[in-house]
């Protein structure tokens, strides 16, 4: 057997008699189990551990593992305290993206966790359920399901569009998509590892981030947690061979860490600049967005004279605005590099003579947005430098 993760002739690490192969189901008679032998392997070169294939594709069509929220206390297999472990997951994922428009959820079952990535607010009881804290962190979002029971219920509770397919490069999601994608317990089912981990790449916009997580395979070989071996699991990931396989499909990695009890493994992932990207040529592009964007008002003002500044300024010389603001009393009464406007103290009175405010000073958007509104009583637009 060749490793999924590097190809790499396996080794024969234990045969496994008579285990359970029908992890997600109970019977209506007494005695009855499914059981089959499993030969366990690990790549002597990466340290992933796998077995043979034995559930195929019209297993996960109509797999589910949907569970009754005020039944069980579980909703959708999900506890509290996991759902919990997610917002903090999400959290990181949304402060690592640069972008937050579409997140894209690979494998997403009933569309929990998709849920509450989005912004949307979801009446229904089996997702109210799933509002601990957090959420909001991308308008739009996608989820590809291959199950067609677990796609129906996310297509009309997720808030989400959802597409009901295996995730391969056939998928009816575009390239260059996504600002961020979440693949949570899914990487383990999948034998053709290298393929997906790229395809997935290819749907993310330059910068997307990426959140991978699955169950901590090095814990389970080296303690010997013969419960943790799934038919349906049949990649057992070490950090070496997540690491293997992300580095391997194109990703730079942000993070690659043990969580939740050391149970799991999670990865989070960037899509690198590709080489031939230009600075200038994105330079070019933005700087004829934002001329675009102040030739709709006559009277604008800027706000904030740092580095930034000194870049963007000089590409407005033909829609010079009518007041650039800087609290900074050193700066006040002298003049950007290619700018004829004076720099000054921002008064109420000039201020609403205006009718945008473009904040260059991106790291104090907060604060100067605050001021703008509750201090001047501004009413007109704000556009941040950054938001373009």
């Amino acid at each position: 057997m060749k490793c999924n993760v590097c190809q790499t002739e396996m080794l024969l690490l234990d045969d496994i008699k008579e285990h359970e192969v029908d992890v997600t189901s109970v019977y209506h008679q007494p005695y009855l189990r499914k059981t089959a032998n499993m030969a366990f392997y690990r790549c002597p070169q990466c340290g992933h551990g796998q077995i043979a294939k034995t559930c195929y594709d019209d297993y996960y069509e109509n797999y589910r593992l949907i569970n009754n929220g005020q039944e069980s206390g579980l909703v959708g297999a999900y506890t509290p305290t996991l759902l919990a472990y997610y917002d903090r997951q999400f959290k990181r994922l949304a402060e690592f993206c640069c972008r937050h428009d579409m997140v894209m959820d690979i494998g997403c079952g009933s569309g929990v966790l998709l849920a509450r990535l989005l912004e949307h607010t979801h009446s229904n009881e089996y997702y109210k359920h799933t509002k601990i804290c957090g959420g909001g962190y991308f308008k739009h979002g996608v989820g590809i399901e291959p199950s067609t029971v677990q796609a129906h219920y996310a297509a009309e509770h997720s808030g989400a569009r959802i597409v009901n397919a295996f995730f391969d490069t056939d998928v009816a999601v575009a390239d260059d998509m996504a600002d961020g994608f979440i693949a949570t317990q899914v990487f383990e089912h999948i034998d053709k590892l290298r393929a997906i981990a790229r395809t997935a790449l290819a749907k993310l916009k330059i910068g997307g981030v990426g959140f991978v997580e699955v169950p901590n395979g090095e814990k389970i070989i080296n303690e010997n947690r013969y419960q943790d071996i799934f038919p349906e699991h049949i990649n057992y990931f070490t950090p070496q061979s997540l690491a293997t396989l992300l580095g391997g499909a194109g990703y730079e990695i942000l993070c690659l860490e043990k969580s939740f009890h050391e149970n799991f493994l999670v990865a989070y992932v960037r899509k690198p600049r590709v080489e031939g990207s230009s600075f200038s040529k994105t330079m070019q592009e933005k700087g004829d967005k934002l001329r675009s964007l102040v030739a709709r008002y006559p009277h604008y003002a800027i706000w904030g004279c740092g580095t930034k500044a000194h870049t963007f300024v000089p590409m407005l010389r033909a829609y010079e605005p009518q007041y650039i603001f800087d609290v900074n009393v050193a700066l006040q009464g002298c003049y950007l590099p290619g700018s004829g406007v004076q720099i000054e103290q921002p008064s109420a009175a000039k201020i609403n003579a205006c009718d945008m405010v473009l904040v260059l000073a991106a790291m104090y958007k907060d604060e100067i947005v605050a001021s703008l509104r509750a201090e001047f009583g501004f009413a007109g637009e704000i556009y941040c430098i950054d938001d373009i």
